[in-house]
């Protein structure tokens, strides 16, 4: 229990090899590759991106918002509400996480798969829809069985965030153009991360003032994905 925990953690250090390998085969797009061929590449990307693109990146930052805070409580700070507010044992709040982070391993790739037919805005859209109108049910249902628990955090976790972050990526990059992409998707989407890094520090706050209130933390989460639904458009 003292350290077994970080063994996950070593052993991801072949995952970067394995993904590194993965990369170092795969070809370049068709688009960054004729304006490479045109010598029309970004010299400095990063200075590129904030004077032609900064809007692009600040709707990034916007779309993240919405479903990142979600996503931050479902996958973190669950644990924590779980079993000082909603009283349950940590066994079954990691059980919780566990089962929807599974379910994630299939939808995912299903999900990712159909979005080249139905288009992902459409699916992306769909997924912020469906965890709006569930914002204030799932905090309203979770503290009500164990059943209801595990249940919830696999619809809202298991397959509507995921349905989100499958399809995420790519309607992110093609706001940009391709000189610009990888810089203009990364910036946008790690300042929205680091945002939303400070939400368990919020979230804390409002436990200790309003305890397990659902329409407090459900209005909260409404508010995020709104932004992200009318960015989305």
């Amino acid at each position: 229990m003292a350290w077994g925990w970080r063994l996950p953690f070593l052993f991801s250090a072949v995952l970067i090899i394995l993904a590194v390998w993965i990369r170092s085969g795969i070809e370049e797009t068709a688009e960054f590759q004729r304006q490479k061929d045109q010598g029309d590449l970004a010299k400095v990307p990063i200075v590129e991106t904030f004077k032609y693109n900064w809007r692009d990146v600040l709707r990034i930052i916007g779309l993240k918002l919405g479903d990142g805070f979600f996503n931050v409580f479902l996958m973190s700070f669950i644990l924590v509400y779980a079993t000082t507010s909603l009283g349950y044992s940590r066994d079954i709040a990691l059980m919780a996480l566990t089962i929807s982070c599974a379910t994630m391993i299939l939808t995912i790739p299903i999900v990712g798969y159909l979005s080249d037919y139905i288009g992902r805005k459409t699916i992306y859209i769909a997924g912020l829809v469906g965890m709006l109108v569930l914002s204030i049910p799932y905090f309203i249902m979770i503290p009500q069985s164990v059943t209801m628990f595990y249940f919830m955090q696999v619809v809202l976790l298991g397959i509507l965030w995921a349905t989100i972050f499958s399809t995420q990526g790519t309607l992110f990059s093609e706001l940009f153009p391709a000189k610009v992409r990888y810089t203009g998707l990364s910036v946008g989407y790690q300042i929205a991360a680091a945002i939303v890094g400070f939400g368990p520090m919020l979230w804390a706050s409002m436990s200790a003032k309003y305890g397990a209130a659902p329409y407090v933390f459900g209005s909260l989460m409404i508010g995020g994905l709104l932004l992200s639904l009318i960015l989305a458009h």
